[in-house]
């Protein structure tokens, strides 16, 4: 017996909110991605040049160099450096050096030498970023990690999440499998010590015999459509036949709508099933 009359509608709050969250979701994440590798590939290519001028530059006459070492949390240590030197001409040059390390930090306990080309002065290497060398490329791998993997990739991966709950909800609005399962625990979920929520998990079985499992979270003003007056079962839909995927109907239907009467005889056939296995 069907419960929901079908198809169903959304709810337009719902339609407009999913796709405008994950659409957000998404650009937000390829930016990221896409800033991060633009970052870091100017990080590489000065490293790369650096290494390069190293061993064929020409050595500067008198080096010093002032500037600030920021550390993070021990993990990476950013140098922010101004470098003089005088070639062999005695011409003096300034410029700035800036690069990331990982967990170590660069000798500046040692004396700072700059090697430069003499065709081209203002591109030069300073030892102590040419000794740290295997130190910035961790530490460039590791901003790519957090950067392109995790910060881009997690906001990207959650966006595509996001609109995928709205094309379940709406291949369940067209044509759906009811399901009743059982609330199998119900656990708290709290934020700065608050009780905020409630993550239900359940369990149940389709008519065919395969296991639907799953969660969900609502906040602590909304519950599941249950299913029996002791709250100890509630309605799920099932997308395209994917048991892997259910659709939890919030007690006020969301993210369908019904009109009044359409939720009042919803109730009504329930609380007639539930009169009838008792």
């Amino acid at each position: 017996m069907a419960l929901l009359p079908t198809p169903l509608r959304l709810n337009s709050s719902f339609v407009w909110k999913t796709q405008l969250g994950g659409i957000a979701l998404i650009i937000f994440g390829l930016g990221c991605s896409v800033g991060f590798a633009w970052w870091e590939s100017s990080a590489i290519r000065k490293l790369v040049d650096q290494s390069r001028i190293w061993p064929r530059g020409a050595v500067a006459l008198q080096t010093s160099v002032t500037g600030n070492v920021t550390s993070h949390s021990f993990i990476l240590n950013d140098y922010d450096l101004d470098v003089t030197f005088r070639d062999g001409n005695q011409v003096q040059h300034q410029g700035k050096l800036e690069f990331d390390t990982f967990i170590s930090k660069a000798d500046q306990d040692s004396e700072p030498v700059v090697h430069y080309l003499s065709d081209d002065p203002e591109k030069f290497a300073l030892s102590w970023a040419v000794s740290a060398k295997i130190s910035r490329w961790a530490a460039i791998g590791f901003e790519l990690l957090v950067g392109v993997g995790l910060l881009g990739g997690l906001c990207t991966f959650s966006g595509v999440m996001v609109l995928r709950r709205l094309s379940d909800a709406r291949w369940c609005a067209l044509r759906t499998t009811e399901v009743v399962v059982r609330i199998t625990q119900v656990v708290p979920t709290k934020a700065k010590g608050r009780h905020v929520g409630n993550q239900y998990h359940f369990a149940g079985r389709m008519v065919d015999g395969r296991e639907v499992l799953g969660k969900t979270v609502f906040p602590i003003k909304y519950e599941p459509l249950f299913a029996d007056g002791a709250k100890r079962s509630m309605l799920v839909l099932i997308p395209q036949e994917n048991v892997k995927r259910p659709v939890v109907v919030r007690g006020d239907f969301y993210p369908f709508d019904l009109t009044p009467d359409e939720q009042a005889k919803v109730r009504q056939s329930m609380a007639s099933l539930r009169a009838a296995a008792s």
